[in-house]
Order: structure tokens, then sequence, then C-alpha cells
């Protein structure tokens, strides 16, 4: 699953077909999302977009939630890093100890936990939480679509939580 070199490879979950491709950064770690400034890619899409993934996954790109789910839930524990690079030479890590997304039936659920790093810690509070996108409101805001409002799908809490999207 990890290339030390970076760059894209094609990935098996186990006793899953078929196989997908996905992007490793240079430390090994597989990308599940990827933002740039010199891209415009636009993350306010619909839920069906949020599964299957969108981008390219060399530059900007959301891998799919049900890719998530077929790698997340084969029985081994998984780490997340969210790093925050704001293109000064500094970046921020949140690091989780445990993370998977359930399967669509259980609206591909959170769980995440064991946070550690110099970045807040925008996850914790969505644990246990459904993805939420503009055309399928799965948060608990009782106010309206915290995806319509922020123009951008995720597991949210409630509309002020931290969000790549």
């Amino acid at each position: 699953m990890t290339n030390p070199l970076g760059g894209s490879n094609a990935f098996l979950p186990v006793n899953i077909y078929p196989p997908f491709d996905v992007h490793c950064d240079y430390d090994g770690w597989l990308m599940i999302q990827r933002r740039s400034s010199h891209d415009a890619l636009l993350f306010n899409r619909t839920h069906e977009e949020y599964i299957n993934g969108f981008g390219d996954l060399t530059t900007s790109h959301w891998l799919g939630l049900e890719k998530l789910y077929r790698i997340t839930s084969q029985n081994i524990t998984y780490q997340l890093i969210v790093a925050i690079d704001t293109g000064d030479d500094f970046k921020t890590i949140a690091k989780y100890s445990h993370f998977s997304v359930s399967d669509s039936k259980l609206g591909y659920k959170l769980n995440i936990g064991g946070y550690s790093g110099t970045a807040s810690d925008g996850l914790t509070a969505a644990n246990g939480r459904s993805f939420s996108t503009r055309d399928l409101d799965m948060d608990q805001w009782v106010g309206g679509n915290c995806a319509r409002k922020t123009g951008g799908g995720w597991w949210f809490s409630d509309c002020r939580t931290g969000h790549p999207n």
C-alpha cells in the first residue's frame, strides 16, 4: 500500500474486488484528500460524487467514501494524519490513533479518536457522525444544512467545526 517514493499505486483491499488507484505521499501515507490553492477543483459536490470520489489523485482530490469504507473495514487499525501546509514552510499536524468509516447503510459514519498533534482537533467532535453533503443533510444542525452553508461535504458535528472542504 505504501510507496516510499510517493506516487500513484493500485490498491486492493483484502478479499475485495476490484482494485482501485490511490496516491501516496513521499512518506508512504495514503492520501484520502488533497486541496491545493493552485487548483480550481470545487468541493461543493453531491453525495454521489463524495461516495465515488473526484479530482486528480496527483493534485486536488477526494478519494471517495466507498473506498474509505473498503480500506478501513479490513481487520486492521488505521491512523489518520491531517497535515495543513500554510505555504510558508510551516505545517501543522493532527494525528489520530484510530480511524475508520462505516458503510453506506450507516451513512459512512466517522469512527475516530486518539488525537495528538500541533493542529487543533477538528475531528473528535465529529466522531459517530454521518457524512453530510449539499444534497443529503446528515448533520445535527436544526437551522439548516452545514454542507450547503460551508460549501463542501464533511462529517459535521455542527457548522462551526473545522473542515477542509
